[in-house]
């Protein structure tokens, strides 16, 4: 049953080819013939418009017409080292929920499923919140997380279901719970507890001195610094070149705005208060304690940490570091440079989708990004070759 495939490469690269499709059970074969490359490049591109998901896996085009069929044309290019991309998902934090966000998932029947599913571990109607409840009202910071984190959940299932496979995982704050589960380190279920969890302890220690944040554009990083350090503000979050959120006191801050850095612009965030700074040291206590009942497991892949861009795979550590950094500034600057260091050829961002794009994009314009912000998003993700992911941790 095995099928004779022409190769029509005269280049020496294709002997190494060919060696290759020799142990595929289900190509072989045949002698070289002179081609011509714009054609075999332009067959490619054609093929990829049909399939625009082989563009998150394949890295180079292939060296004849042979490599051609043995890295697109069957179900093989995930074995294939040289074919294989490197997809990353990333979730996004607070600050990016969108009134309605969840309605076209509701929509979904097995999106529903999920989502009834993790609304049974919140105290608050999670279908509702997403569905009606108006943008003032979603801004709480314990309605806000759980809420980001269930659209990220079920745009996650249903990109991978669709057949994106992700080799790596990353979120951007709040994002990196559902970045842990992605990665399979947390169950679903133990994830939006102490995401919820997590929401009320951050606004209480909001509660017990008046602190905000403030983002930072343009201007040098070493001036911005300064000035604010002068102030007695710091680091809460550092997105890239000329994107810093710095945070404290609000008198300090106010201060700092109305004196800015040179050539910096500043713009007050509308946040509870100073969140991945010292102020939230009272919630790092609380969830230290709910955490130590949850059981970890070794990730399927890596998940890169806001706290150094490392890659993380044991559970207990990816757990212990979202916990450590609720007080502590997400450096974003770090996990893109470990997606460049990786060599990241595409990014599927996960509902509510969209503000990390622009700082990728600034960052590492190379990386293709797709936005999953409603279940047909996930279309142009379908290709037959790659694995679906047990749900099981949802209703656990």
């Amino acid at each position: 049953n095995k099928q004779h495939v022409p190769c029509l490469c005269t280049s020496t690269r294709c002997d190494t080819g060919s060696t290759r499709l020799k142990k595929s059970p289900v190509l072989t074969y045949a002698p070289a013939v002179a081609h011509s490359q714009s054609s075999l490049e332009s067959r490619w591109e054609e093929w990829l418009t049909s399939h625009p998901t082989r563009r998150l896996h394949c890295r180079k085009p292939p060296t004849c017409s042979a490599e051609l069929q043995r890295s697109c044309w069957t179900t093989n290019c995930r074995n294939d080292p040289q074919h294989e991309g490197v997809l990353i998902f990333l979730a996004p934090g607070q600050g990016a929920q969108k009134p309605g966000m969840l309605s076209p998932w509701l929509a979904d029947q097995t999106a529903r499923k999920h989502l009834e599913l993790l609304n049974e571990a919140v105290d608050f109607d999670l279908l509702e919140a997403g569905s009606t409840w108006e943008s003032e009202r979603i801004r709480d910071t314990r309605i806000a997380q759980p809420l980001i984190f269930a659209s990220s959940l079920v745009a996650a299932y249903a990109a991978i279901g669709a057949g994106a496979q992700p080799t790596a995982a990353s979120g951007h704050s709040v994002g990196e719970w559902c970045a842990s589960v992605v990665a399979g380190a947390l169950s679903a279920h133990d994830a939006i507890r102490l995401v919820a969890a997590r929401g009320v302890a951050m606004a209480q220690a909001c509660e017990q001195g008046p602190t905000g944040l403030a983002a930072v554009l343009g201007g040098t990083r070493a001036d911005v610094v300064d000035v604010a350090q002068r102030h007695g503000l710091v680091i809460a979050n550092d997105n890239g070149p000329g994107q810093l959120v710095l945070g404290g006191p609000i008198d300090q801050l106010t201060e700092w705005v109305a004196a800015p850095p040179s050539g910096a612009r500043i713009r007050r965030l509308d946040v509870a208060g100073a969140f991945h700074t010292d102020a939230m040291r009272p919630a790092v206590a609380t969830m230290a304690t709910l955490a130590s009942t949850v059981t970890t497991n070794e990730a399927s892949i890596p998940v890169y940490s806001n706290r150094d861009g490392a890659s993380l795979t044991d559970g207990q550590q990816i757990l212990d570091q979202m916990i450590e950094q609720i007080a502590l500034p997400v450096r974003w600057d770090l996990v893109m440079d470990s997606l460049a260091s990786v060599g990241a050829t595409a990014a599927v961002e996960l509902c509510p989708a969209g503000s990390l794009r622009g700082i990728l994009r600034r960052r590492l314009p190379q990386i293709e990004t797709h936005l999953v912000n409603i279940p047909s998003d996930t279309s142009s993700l379908a290709v037959s070759d790659l694995r679906t992911t047990d749900l099981a941790g949802v209703s656990q």
